[in-house]
C-alpha cells in the first residue's frame, strides 16, 4: 500500500520515480530511526544513536543481495540511472559521517559542528540533483 501511495504522489506531483522513492520513501521508512535515535539521545546513549544510524544504513544496503537473488535478471541492470546518483551520495555522507567521528571538531559555530553542516549540505545538495535529474 505505501509503494502505491509513493506512485500516486508521483503520478499527481508529476516528480520523477527516483526522486519519491529516494525523498519521500526514504524519509517515511526512516521515522523509527529518528524516533530510537532521539530516544538514544534523550538517554543520553550518544553510541547508541551513531550504532543505530550506522547499522540501519548497513542493513538496508545488505538487504540488495536477496532482491538480486530473487530477481530473474539484475536488478541492478534494471534500474533508473538515477539511483547511481543516490547511490553515490550515500556513500558520500556515510564517508563525511565517519570523517566526522575520525576528526572529532573542537569547535562549534552557532551551536553547529562544521562536520554537521558539510553533512548536511551535502545531504541538500544530493535532493536538489537528485530532483534536477528526475524532472522530464
Amino acid at each position: 500500500a505505501f509503494a502505491w501511495s509513493a506512485r500516486g504522489i508521483r503520478e499527481m506531483s508529476g516528480l520523477g520515480n527516483t526522486f519519491v522513492g529516494t525523498a519521500l520513501v526514504g524519509l517515511a521508512t526512516s521515522l523509527p530511526e529518528v524516533v530510537s535515535c532521539l530516544a538514544a539521545l534523550r538517554m543520553g546513549s550518544f553510541d547508541l544513536a551513531v550504532g543505530n544510524l550506522f547499522g540501519s544504513n548497513a542493513l538496508n544496503m545488505a538487504i540488495l543481495l536477496p532482491l538480486d537473488l530473487a530477481q530473474p535478471g539484475s536488478l541492478f541492470a534494471a534500474l533508473d540511472p538515477g539511483h547511481a546518483l543516490s547511490g553515490l551520495f550515500a556513500v558520500v555522507l556515510m564517508s563525511l559521517g565517519l570523517a566526522a567521528i575520525v576528526y572529532r571538531a573542537k569547535r562549534r559555530f552557532a551551536m553547529l559542528e562544521p562536520d554537521s553542516a558539510l553533512i548536511a549540505a551535502a545531504y541538500f545538495a544530493a535532493l536538489w540533483l537528485l530532483y534536477r535529474h528526475s524532472v522530464p
